[in-house]
């Protein structure tokens, strides 16, 4: 049966309709994934090829001699093999319930244009959601034991990933393996964003304490949308794309700090120093963090400011935003509510890239049909696809620290 059918859509019709535009209350701000530079050009074979190299020639030396006897190695370099991802999206609507949305006197709001619009929102987010994670797809993290049919997330913030309708399953393992009760899912039903409390119709059995949340079939590093930040700045350097960055760490895998109970200034102050100590940034650089860890700082700030009165009976109170500056550079921060409440980032935008084959994410119109009638009932369907990776092309110029929730 169709998604969207006639009952099930009732709630979008009614006798005369205002011209005023609904609210879009589900989309959302994505800001670096805005920003980031993306390519639509990955043909070929699944893996895409990238090389960073770690030091130049070593022929100097004091004497010729010693100059020809040092010549034995370098450049010397790592290839990298990005892996393309595929994250697949499926609609449908049914025939009658299209046929009555058609005319504005009569809906209240267009429904193929709202089915396909929030599509690609919920695609987008899911896409945003892994820029900032470490690839295994994770969306949240249970605190206790659920009471109920009810549980509360580790993370405040990390409520903004479920929403009603999401298909869940838990997992004690942080890359989903071994699901509760040979992956059995639950159905969000309710989301209270002040407890962060996520209700779903039925517990799956055995879900408990630390248990990992994910949405269905987007569990483990095989599935999941993209190698995201925690990813390509890992607090310890391991293989990644069939590279050892544990070679050259900062090279191969960006700067990484963990001191959360040093101040967020001093963390970026520190990381814009070694970044541009050990390699030249070439372009703007960004302190990137979730909001509500921006907002403490602006606060900080805040506090120092003296008032000498304000204009037309106004006060401005509070930044909108902020800049680090050092000795070695300066870096605008960019608040960012995808990102995860314990991570901060100091990036350079120009030595990344969202790479993919089309757009991402885009309709399915491989033989130039949006959409599809479906073969046993009166309804369209329509799919969606992103198919990319995260690429970073000078992981040095870079780098990740750490913040307490």
């Amino acid at each position: 049966m169709a998604a969207s059918d006639l009952t099930k859509t009732a709630f979008i019709f009614k006798t005369t309709y205002s011209k005023r535009k609904v609210p879009e209350t589900l989309k959302r701000k994505h800001p670096l994934w805005m920003r980031l530079s993306k390519s639509e050009d990955w043909t070929g074979a699944n893996d895409f090829k990238y090389a960073i190299m770690d030091s130049d020639p070593q022929g100097i030396g004091g004497t010729m001699a010693g100059a020809q006897s040092n010549n034995v190695k370098g450049p010397l370099g790592e290839q990298f093999a990005a892996v393309r991802r595929k994250r697949l999206g499926e609609g449908s609507i049914d025939g009658e319930a299209m046929a009555a949305a058609t005319d504005d006197n009569g809906s209240l709001m267009r429904l193929v244009k709202t089915n396909v619009d929030g599509h690609l929102n919920e695609h987008t987010d899911t896409l945003a959601h892994a820029l900032f994670r470490d690839g295994t797809g994770s969306r949240g993290v249970v605190s206790a034991v659920p009471i109920g049919n009810a549980f509360i997330l580790t993370k405040q913030t990390d409520i903004r990933w479920f929403k009603r309708g999401m298909t869940l399953i838990a997992s004690p393992n942080a890359n989903g393996s071994t699901p509760r009760d040979g992956g059995a899912t639950m159905e969000v039903t309710a989301v209270d964003y002040g407890s962060s409390t996520v209700t779903v119709d039925a517990l799956v059995t055995g879900t408990t304490t630390s248990d990992y949340l994910f949405r269905d079939t987007e569990e483990s590093t095989t599935s999941a949308p993209m190698d995201g930040l925690q990813s390509l700045f890992p607090a310890t350097a391991t293989t990644f794309r069939g590279v050892n960055c544990a070679l050259d760490r900062e090279r191969y895998a960006g700067w990484y700090i963990n001191d959360p109970n040093t101040s967020v200034e001093e963390n970026v102050g520190e990381l814009i120093v070694r970044i541009n100590s050990y390699g030249v940034s070439e372009g703007e650089m960004l302190v990137v963090m979730n909001p509500l860890k921006a907002w403490e700082i602006a606060k900080k700030q805040q506090a120092k400011v003296i008032y000498n009165g304000g204009s037309a009976g106004k006060t401005l109170i509070g930044f909108k935003t902020f800049e680090i500056q050092t000795p070695m550079g300066s870096a605008m921060c960019l608040p960012d509510p995808d990102c995860d409440i314990t991570d901060g980032f100091v990036l350079t935008p120009s030595t990344l890239e969202i790479k993919g084959r089309y757009a991402m994410p885009h309709i399915v119109m491989d033989d130039d049909n949006k959409f599809l009638r479906a073969g046993t009932e009166d309804a369209i369907e329509y799919r969606s696809r992103s198919m990319g990776n995260l690429i970073c092309y000078a992981p040095v110029l870079n780098g990740r620290f750490r913040l307490n929730a």
